[in-house]
């Protein structure tokens, strides 16, 4: 990998002498970015002279070291041009690295594409050579000189914010963004991968984490087909460094754009989401955080005690204050913040700091009214926005500060832009300070002069109010998610060198299933699949350390009542049918019976009911009784095999609730104890649920427990828990319904191999 940026010497094979060209304009951009010239080569067949530079008719005419070749030709010239690679290679042996900048292969998702494409790669690992791309920009190394790109605007000022990217467009917007702001912002490295043909998204980020120049990662992310192993590569790169991720795809229309641009596999976003979270990045919904984002974190990042190059960030939730001398902005700050209620909260300052905080503010001033919030008025000086952010950095109650200053003659954009940053200085570690000058080429030199100071300016409340939010997800993540004590006691990371991170998923053979035949159903693919009856959906997910409510199958009307006996009143009646997967939308459920007579005239009903659905062809396995438990926290507990992710796991609201409060959280499978401790707080806080108030562990004990049997057994399209009837801590958690969907008799699609999205819930039985 080491070739693509720091490369001995470049040759663009295509390069050409006219301006308005790609091959001209990638010479003009390694020259721009500082690549020396004497080691820089145009190679093409009509010129002998380019851009100032000696050129050559080809590859092996190259006196010099030739260790990155950047190809920029037609289609009808690639295969002269892998001829002279292979040349090249065998003569001098100095070639390592290809950049294909130009397209026209499996992104056009024709046969020739196709073709070519394999081609190209074929007659690269033939050559020992590694290719990135085809259909890319390549690669900017600000601290070599290497600039593969045809961008224009780019500010090659060396940084530590490393962006690696499916899109080449997405490149450009980025770069350009952080070569506009005032004072450009520098970054270490950008890597546009395009197809992917040959080196990885994974193998970048495998870079990136032993690379010492790069402390922030953000990647823009289409999808892939094999996504475990990126998700790998994720999870070691963010136990070093914060990763933070753009992903396209949320939308069906997006999604299907994504897999027409890359010839990729966009899979369900909210999978997506709950893996890309499991793999302790951050992910973000617009390139305005994302940008932001990764500007705060590169401005705090510095090495901790333990070698890693994490930034030291804030417990959630952040406790915010706002300092505004603009009443409006304030106010709109303040709303603004409020949308991301339980990630941040108004900061209370202790006593003292609002008594010294009333003595330096002009007459008139609003402080701490609401907790929080402090208008200095339109009279405030440089020097009392000052005094203001010194005390409010120092009181401990405060997490962050906001500051919203909005120019004026009498105040100007350079002067609060100074004072804010003589108050910083660096003087409060642990806390983030996000000043805010509005707006545009207006507060253009106080921005600046706040960005040379080290500190991220902003341009308006909701960009901070946005950063705050993820800035407190990303701690989440840190602290509460994916750190903590593993079963022997160590503590255990997702990426901490554990091999069974994301494993792949076994081969999805069915095999040998022991319940009796079932009526076909309908996994959440549309796959045809044999719907398990409940007794035997529950005797299944015993196995997985399941405990149910107690329950018996009867034959008759009898039996029914001898079996109520058995477990105890109230009683639940259920009809037992493999045909009737959703029990209580058909009708053939009744609740709280409470003695023989209510029974009794329960299966009547039900037995009716059954009749009509079913009719004489088809007939019930009986009655299920189960023991009515007491009422509890509902939860959902499931999963099932997708193409693209293989096994996945599925928690979150239960009962009637599913789907409608909020949406179900994913994990791929298998899971860790802590992984499934962290999934099962994460459930309890959606839902707004104390953690004194829910058996915690038994709920964890659940989902690890259907991880693990979905993992294990990939004849399992899906599988329902709902609801899990969820008790005070200790008294555990009971399963009250079950449904298992099998894969008909042999070969399994494998995982990777196709994309759609989960099913997101089912009514409860």
């Amino acid at each position: 990998m080491k070739s693509f940026f720091r490369p001995q010497g470049c040759a663009v094979v295509g390069a050409s002498r006219d301006p308005a060209k790609p091959g001209h304009q990638i010479l003009r951009s390694m020259l721009d970015a500082g690549f020396p010239a004497d080691r820089l080569h145009p190679v093409n067949p009509r010129e002998t002279e380019i851009a100032g530079l000696r050129a050559y008719p080809d590859l092996v005419s190259v006196p010099g070291t030739v260790e990155m070749a950047v190809l920029m030709v037609p289609e009808r010239a690639l295969d002269a041009v892998l001829a002279d690679v292979r040349a090249r290679a065998r003569t001098r042996g100095d070639l390592r690295a290809l950049v294909v900048a130009s397209g026209g292969y499996a992104e056009t998702g024709t046969e020739e594409g196709r073709s070519r494409q394999e081609r190209l790669v074929r007659t690269a690992r033939e050559a020992g050579v590694r290719v990135i791309g085809p259909n890319c920009i390549g690669v900017i190394d600000t601290r070599s000189g290497v600039d593969t790109t045809f961008l224009h605007g780019v500010v090659h000022r060396p940084g530590c914010i490393a962006f690696v990217s499916q899109s080449g467009a997405v490149g450009a917007w980025f770069t350009q963004m952080l070569s506009s702001e005032p004072e450009p912002v520098g970054f270490s490295k950008l890597v546009s991968l395009g197809n992917m043909a040959d080196v990885s998204m994974g193998e970048v980020l495998d870079y990136l984490r032993d690379d010492p120049e790069t402390a922030v990662v953000g990647v823009y992310l289409e999808g892939v087909p094999r996504p475990r192993a990126l998700l790998r590569s994720l999870a070691a790169l963010s136990e070093e460094k914060p990763v933070v991720v753009l992903k396209t795809g949320r939308s069906e229309a997006g999604g299907q754009a994504a897999t027409s641009h890359t010839g990729a596999l966009a899979g369900p976003d909210r999978v997506w989401d709950g893996a890309l979270r499991q793999a302790g990045a951050l992910r973000v919904e617009t390139m305005e955080d994302f940008v932001d984002v990764l500007r705060v974190l590169a401005d705090r990042t510095g090495r901790r005690p333990d070698g890693s190059a994490r930034p030291d960030l804030p417990r959630p939730p952040l406790r915010v204050f706002v300092v505004t001398h603009a009443g409006g902005p304030g106010v709109y700050a303040m709303d603004a913040l409020a949308r991301h209620g339980g990630l941040l909260v108004p900061a209370r300052v202790s006593a003292e700091t609002r008594r010294r905080l009333a003595d330096v503010v002009p007459p008139y001033s609003s402080v701490c009214r609401p907790e929080g919030h402090v208008d200095m008025t339109a009279s405030a000086t440089p020097e009392q926005h000052a005094a203001v952010v010194s005390l409010v950095l120092e009181d401990p109650g405060v997490d962050a500060l906001v500051t919203l200053d909005l120019p004026t003659r009498f105040l100007t954009d350079t002067a609060v832009a100074e004072a804010l940053a003589g108050a910083w200085s660096g003087s409060a570690p642990g806390k983030v300070f996000l000043p805010v000058i509005m707006h545009g080429r207006w507060s253009a030199a106080g921005r600046a002069v706040l960005q040379r100071a080290g500190l991220t300016a902003l341009a308006g409340p909701d960009r901070a109010a946005a950063v705050l939010a993820a800035l407190a997800r990303l701690a989440a993540l840190d602290q509460g998610v994916r750190a903590g004590q593993g079963e022997d006691g160590v503590e255990a990371r997702v990426g901490d060198g554990r091999t069974d991170a994301f494993p792949e998923p076994p081969a999805p053979e069915r095999p040998p299933a022991p319940q009796a035949e079932g009526p076909p159903g309908e996994g959440p693919s549309g796959r045809a699949g044999r719907t398990l009856s409940e007794a035997e959906s529950a005797a299944l997910l015993r196995t997985a350390g399941v405990t149910f409510a107690p329950f018996r199958v009867a034959a008759s009307a009898d039996e029914v009542l001898r079996a109520a006996e058995e477990v105890g009143y109230p009683v639940v009646l259920k009809l037992c049918s493999a045909f009737i997967p959703h029990k209580a939308a058909a009708g053939v459920v009744r609740l709280d019976l409470r003695g023989p007579e209510d029974l009794a005239r329960a299966v009547a009903e039900v037995a009716a009911r059954a009749e009509e659905l079913l009719g004489p062809e088809r007939r019930p396995e009986g009655f299920l009784v189960q023991r009515q438990v007491p009422p509890g926290l509902e939860v959902i507990v499931g999963g099932l095999w997708d193409p693209l992710f293989g096994p996945v796991v599925a928690t979150g609201a239960g009962g009637t609730r599913v789907g409608l409060d909020s949406p179900l959280l994913f994990r791929l499978a298998p899971l860790t104890g802590e992984e499934a401790a962290g999934l099962a707080r994460e459930v309890l806080a959606e839902l707004g649920v104390e953690e004194d108030r829910a058996d915690l562990e038994a709920l964890a004990g659940v989902i690890r427990g259907m991880a693990s049997l979905l993992a294990s057994r990939p004849d399992i399209v899906e599988a329902d828990l709902n609801p899990v009837v969820l008790h005070r801590p200790g008294e555990g958690a009971v399963a009250v319904d079950a449904l298992v969907i099998l894969a008909e008799s042999g070969p399994r699609e494998r995982a990777g191999g196709g994309d759609r999205a989960p099913r997101s819930s089912r009514p409860p039985a």
